[in-house]
């Protein structure tokens, strides 16, 4: 079980965690929601493109903002969702941290998700020694399905996105 942390230690645990990842013998299961958006989580952001360093708050607190159309709110989710798959599928436990520093999505389970990056990584370079008997290929993410409990159009909705994944040795 992990809990908090930031991309260096992440990365230390992902070194801890690599004896058992080797072990044929074992399974890892993490377990993550992706965004949590609107009232019921704080978290309001929101941009009219991929370019999120243009991210900007809706929230209603923070004065009057119209409900935006073009995207809808949850295309706009999807979008932010997606973009987090691409860094997860890249397998660079570092553009998904930077990924991360970026748009402050409240993925849950983003430690955890950082720490087996990490490991698969530290794998994947231990595989390329030459004295290790082993598959070069890379291992990595595959994410395979995509839900979200609400298609949120307007500030006052709530939405948390779902994604399904598996990573091959």
């Amino acid at each position: 079980m992990i809990g908090d942390g930031d991309g260096a230690s992440e990365k230390a645990y992902g070194q801890l965690l690599l004896p058992y990842l080797e072990d044929p013998e074992n399974a890892f299961v993490v377990s993550s929601d992706f965004c949590h958006w609107g009232r019921n989580f704080q978290y309001w952001q929101y941009c009219s493109s991929a370019d999120f360093t243009k991210l900007r708050s809706l929230s209603p607190h923070g004065g009057s903002h119209p409900d935006p159309s073009e995207p809808p709110i949850h295309e706009f989710i999807q979008t932010l969702d997606k973009a987090a798959f691409k860094a997860i599928e890249s397998g660079v436990q570092a553009k998904f941290v930077e990924y991360l520093h970026l748009t402050e999505n409240t993925i849950c389970g983003r430690h955890p998700i950082s720490v087996v990056m990490a490991a698969l990584s530290l794998l994947s370079d231990r595989s390329k020694a030459p004295e290790v008997v082993c598959s070069t290929r890379k291992q990595k993410f595959t994410f395979v399905r995509y839900e979200r409990s609400n298609l949120a159009t307007t500030t006052s909705d709530s939405s948390v996105s779902y994604g399904s994944a598996y990573a091959t040795l």
